[in-house]
């Protein structure tokens, strides 16, 4: 079996402080020729969901997935059948792997929480953020490395500029489906750190729509 190529931990106009419609990600997936998509709002399945209801290409695999907000920081779950209902760590966790999911920990070290006990919950660890800084991913990865724990690269998309010039990528060797392949492939993390002003113009949509009343459900 070939490589697999996908983009991991991208957002759609079903979180707050994003406004890409889901199905540009499939005519993004058909240029870079990707063989999966994982779209991971935040607190909400609907955009994976909405994307792959869009999705008309059989070689093109959609997750479904989400990031949720948790009492311990952010918590990605993928390969989910309905959403996470605890904002609890380790209770969302377990709602992640009672579905059959895999339980990802998104940029371990953003923001003031890092707990080193959330890695014994998670699958996966996100060894490179494109939205962190290089002494935060610097940090993820060794830790990843030093408990043997399987990698990931978020592209953490939420504008149209990131999704144009992304160069974050997550190649999977190996054989199998892609959940097998997430936890036990060779990998390579195909990286391109995103400018820190479009951060800062993520946390203005945000703002924005608070003000205006934010409908996730377009």
């Amino acid at each position: 079996m070939s490589d697999l190529r996908g983009l991991l931990h991208v957002h759609t106009w079903h979180s707050f402080d994003c406004l890409l419609p889901p199905a540009t990600y499939l005519a993004h997936a058909r240029r870079a020729r990707l063989d999966f998509v994982c779209v991971t709002d935040h607190n909400t399945l609907a955009g994976s969901l909405e994307l792959a209801r869009r999705n008309r290409d059989p070689r093109l695999e959609v997750v479904i997935g989400a990031e949720y907000a948790t009492d311990r920081g952010d918590l990605i779950g993928l390969f989910l059948r309905e959403e996470v209902r605890s904002r609890d760590f380790d209770e969302a966790a377990a709602e992640i792997h009672a579905q059959g999911g895999l339980a990802l920990l998104p940029h371990p070290y953003r923001g003031r929480v890092t707990d080193p006990s959330r890695y014994q919950a998670v699958d996966l660890i996100e060894a490179f953020n494109a939205r962190s800084s290089d002494a935060s991913n610097a940090s993820a990865a060794a830790d990843a490395e030093r408990l043997a724990k399987p990698v990931s690269a978020g592209a953490d998309i939420h504008t149209a500029w990131e999704l144009i010039r992304d160069g974050t990528l997550l190649e999977l060797g190996g054989e199998g489906p892609l959940r097998e392949r997430l936890l036990e492939a060779p990998r390579r993390l195909i990286t391109r750190s995103s400018h820190r002003n479009l951060r800062r113009y993520s946390q203005l949509v945000k703002r924005v729509r608070s003000r205006v009343g934010f409908d996730r459900h377009r």
